[in-house]
């Protein structure tokens, strides 16, 4: 029985931080050689490349809800967290660049969800400013995985979704 269709999947990787080597673009060209080099033009070709082309596509916003120091170490209470947007981080292993519109001194700081729940922790090791309640924190290729699993635990909604044109 001949090949008629492959599909090669997804999980093609993006960067989420400057030092992050793999990214989907350069990797596509090898991948087109080898199925030219492998595989008859006959044969179809599908994939799955959800998370390479959306995940660029969106960002996160997030307000500081809440704040305190706990163990000599600044705690930042956001708005979203692995219960709503960010739950790539408990089932994809995920890791996000953080980042903040206010500038100065930073520090490592805990990131933490809204929910009171002890595994909502977004991050344990950010280098952040000093926070205020309202300072917004975001970060970029949010665009899969995030909107789709969030939950209302806590009776909390999830992140409204605003799009830019």
């Amino acid at each position: 029985m001949p090949l008629e269709i492959l599909d090669i999947g997804g999980g093609f990787p993006i960067r989420h931080f400057e030092q992050d080597k793999d990214s989907f673009a350069p990797m596509s060209i090898q991948i087109k050689k080898e199925l030219k080099r492998l595989f008859s033009p006959d044969v179809q070709i599908i994939a799955e490349p959800g998370r390479a082309f959306v995940g660029p596509a969106c960002y996160l916003v997030m307000q500081v809800v809440g704040k305190s120091i706990r163990g000599n170490k600044h705690w930042y209470y956001l708005d979203d967290g692995v219960y709503g947007s960010l739950s790539g981080i408990v089932f994809d292993h995920g890791k996000y660049q953080y980042r903040t519109f206010r500038r100065g001194v930073t520090q490592i700081t805990t990131l933490a969800g809204p929910t009171c729940d002890s595994l909502d922790i977004i991050s344990v090791s950010e280098d952040m400013p000093e926070l205020e309640i309202g300072d917004l924190v975001y970060c970029e290729n949010i665009g899969a995985y995030s909107w789709a699993t969030a939950t209302n635990f806590n009776s909390i909604p999830p992140a409204e979704v605003v799009l830019i044109p």
